[in-house]
């Protein structure tokens, strides 16, 4: 899995048209946006992608909306690279690879056991 960053959702959306995307990890505050209208464009382009929410704990979600747009849950900071790896595989099913490597890539933060919410 390949990871690619944007600035904004009009770089997402230069993205999510060069590239095969399977999840999007997007914030609750976007400038020049919401996390609601660039997941519907995320799922109008990849159907199958996850995209989920990282909050830094005092955002607020609109649960209602967040279910509307197909967001598959959010991680509140701190979190861990092994949340985001439960994360992902409770969106898009196991995921293949060495996962103590990809602990040593994403780099290690302190856990809130709190920190993956499924949405919807």
């Amino acid at each position: 899995m390949e990871i690619r960053t944007a600035r904004d959702p009009t770089d997402a959306e230069v993205i999510l048209d060069r590239e095969v995307v399977s999840a999007v990890f997007t914030a609750v505050v976007l400038p020049g946006g919401n996390p609601y209208d660039l997941t519907r464009s995320v799922h109008a382009r990849h159907p199958e992608a996850a995209v989920f929410l990282v909050s830094g704990g005092f955002d607020v979600v609109n649960h209602e909306r967040a279910a509307e747009a197909g967001i598959a849950g959010r991680l509140s900071r701190p979190f861990t690279s092994e949340a985001v790896r439960r994360a992902l595989e409770g969106a898009l099913g196991p995921l293949t690879g060495d996962p103590s490597a990809e602990s040593s890539e994403l780099g290690e933060e302190t856990l809130d056991p709190a920190s993956v919410e499924a949405l919807g």
